[in-house]
């Protein structure tokens, strides 16, 4: 995308170069945030880039859901012994140190209330039609790293040999190598 720099803004730019807009565009980034760091994915690097200067997220210290310590909307969770999602309301509460989820809005009591504590911060999941894999990484930013490289790859166009079946895949020589190509 090709935006169009305005004279003012090349005069910031040239009179204080990064230093200046950064105390602007950067001014209320919330501790929990990461910054990208060289080397980072480039999927990190555009988000990052799209928060300060399209989205502008940092320049107002507006209070962002994700730094107040509770949130609450609706998410889709898998039922516990059927391959169904279905929609749940929940609540993340950092004053309860908990998350609860609710089989709808409004409900009173909730299905189930998750206490932080026993939560590992750094897992996430892949799921393919035969299983769901649960990974578990060393730190947030390792966790953050290996998801932001998954999701860069998955939303690249498809190349002709992925629309191949499994049983054509398996017959080359590469693809019985790998195990996920059972």
């Amino acid at each position: 995308m090709y935006v169009r720099w305005e004279d003012p803004e090349v005069e910031v730019l040239e009179s204080g170069g990064n230093r200046l807009v950064a105390k602007k565009t950067e001014r209320f980034v919330p501790a929990c945030y990461r910054r990208p760091k060289p080397g980072d994915p480039h999927v990190l690097i555009e988000q990052w880039i799209r928060a300060k200067y399209e989205r502008r997220e940092f320049e107002t210290d507006t209070c962002k859901d994700y730094t107040r310590g509770e949130m609450r909307g609706h998410l889709m969770k898998k039922a516990k012994d059927e391959n169904k999602y279905f929609p749940r309301y929940f609540i993340l509460s950092e004053a309860e140190n908990c998350l609860k989820y609710f089989p709808k809005e409004g409900a009173k009591e909730p299905k189930a209330t998750i206490p932080l504590s026993e939560m590992n911060g750094f897992t996430f999941h892949l799921v393919t039609p035969e299983r769901t894999f649960v990974f578990s990484a060393s730190c947030r930013e390792e966790r953050d790293a290996w998801m932001a490289a998954l999701t860069a790859v998955l939303a690249r166009p498809l190349r002709p040999q992925d629309n191949l079946s499994k049983a054509a895949l398996a017959s080359t020589n590469r693809a019985s190598r790998h195990s996920w190509f059972r």
